[in-house]
């Protein structure tokens, strides 16, 4: 019984949220922009209060991925996702869950029957068919909705059709062309070409008594109707328009004067739900916190209209009200970008990096995230601040990931296992704060060791090349920020490993610690035992690549590392073919916390013809670092 003005429209559901879509490969399915659907009222896996009888399961959530649309029947629901798939559930006791095989646009659910427009724009239809709803009509169609025991439709050249139950004239023909129809209980509403609306069908509570104006989307409910005007504001007529409770009337067509813009809406059985632009959803009708009205005449209170406590906080991208349930689409804060174009949305990050391709890129929205990544696969990972040096530039809210188990001895936050991941613009923090039994310091309790490391899960380190960490804040780590090892006992031949422009804070031993060359630039490191550690490297780099150690500002502290010693750059081991290292302008500083030995920049076992030059460095001791240059058995 909903409308919106774009493709869709359903029984008891609006779907807005392809307003803009292209279509997408496969042939006919539209760009995954959504994951999860919440459900409320009947048939929740939780008991409700009252208890609610039936309960067929259509308010069960489901989890997945690429879910573009919902929409919510008498006792059963759809999901529609970005490959054109449709998944039922709930009541199917006239077979309204059995979906025929095929790729779909669009979906609608009414009484007892289902309606959907396939990948060529004609109709399917499936279900209870005593009235002919689901006896569909051939041509090829925008828009569809399912009402009570009828169905409605915009034809390609913008005429409507109409099929099913016309026991009260919900299904007479109509003339003209029209933008968008949405088929109610025994009613049908429609915007005209104009932007004007026009209703016919039963009308014994005023819902076909449409008010003039012009408007740009429609919902159709069992005993009452609602439309969008330009403004974005609420219109809504028919059963519940009083604040009198009885019959068919629970406030659900009581939009208060000051209720604001919204970008959808749905009308259910006796509920009505709005979209704000924000993604937050409100309620008006039966059991709706927002009216307060009490469950009362023959509509049990199955809690369909009361927003769950559980929701609060996320974004939403589409809704659904039906005869005992609602649905909420959940807005996916992490996108999979491929050649410019989003290619799928999730509530979480792995599943996008598992879903991304080679050379794909993840955008991470704002938000914390309780997550063990693993990377196996080069992609960019990208959180809001992408491109913003967190030491200088001005930071929107981050997307912070932190560890979703404790392991502050070997944990890793981050998994990186092929070559050239690029990480940027995020923050990444050892410490989750509902986890306890980390290790104190800092006034933290870290639970991981360290933010990046090339180890898998059967701890066997991967050879990789191309490791960018760029703009990110990393703190509260045990071990180490940036961390990438050699893979034998031959150093691997690494190439275009950067570390740059990022905050590394409370860090219990150190910062960055690589057996390969890196570029490691205009860092920020404080609260450390020890800053940047660079250890046997043997081979020569890439044509192209310069390591260089330069710009960055190290503060040493004492942290409760139990390292014997302070460094605040150390090169060591550097032999062979390994090309120039330059250690030029950092700025170290010891602090008054600091009571073990220790150097600003050591040089250890640099042999073979490998060659170090520091210049220009500036170093700050404290009077508590032992040594501003340590230097020992090298050659230049």
């Amino acid at each position: 019984m909903i409308n919106s003005s774009i493709r869709s429209a359903a029984f008891f559901t609006v779907c807005a949220t392809f307003a803009t879509q292209a279509f997408a490969s496969p042939v006919g399915s539209l760009p995954p922009t959504s994951t999860s659907v919440v459900g409320v009222g009947a048939g929740t896996s939780a008991a409700a209060t009252p208890p609610v009888s039936p309960q067929f399961g259509q308010s069960v959530p489901q989890t997945g991925s690429n879910f573009v649309s919902i929409a919510a029947g008498g006792s059963h629901s759809l999901s529609l996702d970005g490959y054109g798939a449709v998944t039922a559930w709930g009541r199917s006791s006239e077979g309204q869950c059995t979906v025929p095989a095929g790729v779909y646009k669009a979906i609608s659910a009414g009484g007892l029957f289902s309606l959907a427009i396939k990948s060529d724009n004609t109709l399917a239809g499936w279900g209870a068919n005593g009235a002919g709803q689901t006896t569909v009509p051939s041509g090829t169609y925008t828009a569809v909705s399912a009402g009570f025991s009828h169905g409605a439709a915009i034809k390609t050249d913008g005429t409507l059709a109409l099929w099913g139950s016309n026991a009260n004239g919900q299904s007479t023909a109509q003339t003209g062309t029209y933008l968008a129809v949405a088929a109610g209980g025994f009613h049908t509403i429609a915007i005209k070409a104009d932007g004007t609306l026009k209703g016919w069908g039963q009308n014994a509570n005023g819902q076909s008594t449409v008010p003039a104006g012009t408007y740009t989307k429609i919902a159709a409910g069992l005993y009452h109707s609602v439309a969008l005007k330009s403004d974005g504001t609420m219109s809504a007529w028919g059963a519940g328009s009083t604040s009198t409770v009885s019959g068919n009337s629970y406030g659900q067509s009581m939009i208060p004067s000051d209720a604001g813009s919204f970008t959808a809406i749905s009308a259910g059985k006796a509920v009505t739900l709005g979209l704000r632009a924000d993604g937050t959803v409100v309620s008006y009708g039966l059991s709706s916190a927002t009216v307060g009205m009490p469950a009362v005449g023959t509509d049990p209170n199955y809690g369909q209209a009361i927003i769950p406590a559980n929701t609060v906080g996320y974004t939403y991208t589409g809704i659904a009200a039906g005869g005992s349930q609602s649905l909420l689409l959940r807005a996916g804060s992490v996108t999979v970008v491929q050649s410019g174009v989003i290619n799928g949305r999730y509530t979480t990050i792995q599943p996008a990096i598992d879903a991304a391709n080679a050379g794909d890129t993840v955008n991470v929205a704002a938000g914390t995230y309780a997550e063990n990544l693993v990377v196996a696969k080069a992609l960019s990972l990208r959180g809001p601040n992408y491109g913003i040096n967190p030491n200088t530039g001005t930071r929107a809210a981050e997307a912070i990931v932190i560890p979703a188990t404790n392991n502050a001895s070997s944990g890793k936050l981050i998994q990186v296992l092929a070559s050239n991941i690029s990480i940027d613009g995020l923050t990444l923090d050892g410490d989750n704060p509902s986890i306890s039994g980390g290790t104190s310091f800092g006034g933290v309790d870290s639970n991981c060791a360290r933010a990046l490391r090339n180890e898998n899960t059967d701890n066997t380190n991967i050879s990789v090349t191309g490791i960018d960490l760029s703009n990110c804040v990393v703190r509260n780590f045990t071990t180490t920020g940036y961390y990438l090892l050699s893979v034998s006992a031959s150093p691997i031949a690494a190439s275009g490993n950067y570390v740059r422009n990022n905050l590394f804070d409370n860090m219990r031993f150190r910062a960055v610690y690589t057996q390969c060359d890196i570029v490691a630039t205009n860092n920020v490191i404080t609260n450390t035992f020890t800053g940047i550690s660079q250890d046997s490297v043997g081979t020569a780099s890439a044509v192209g690549f310069t390591p260089i150690i330069s710009g960055n500002t190290i503060t040493l502290v004492k942290t409760g590392s139990t390292s014997s010693r302070h460094m605040g750059i150390s090169i060591n081991n550097r032999f062979g073919s390994a090309p120039l290292m330059n250690i030029s302008n950092n700025v170290i500083n010891g602090s008054a916390s600091i009571t073990a030995p220790g150097e600003a920049i050591r040089i250890t076992s640099s042999t073979g013809g490998a060659q170090v030059h520091a210049t220009g460095n500036v170093i700050d001791g404290a009077g508590t670092l032992s040594t501003g240059y340590w230097i020992w058995n090298t050659d230049s």
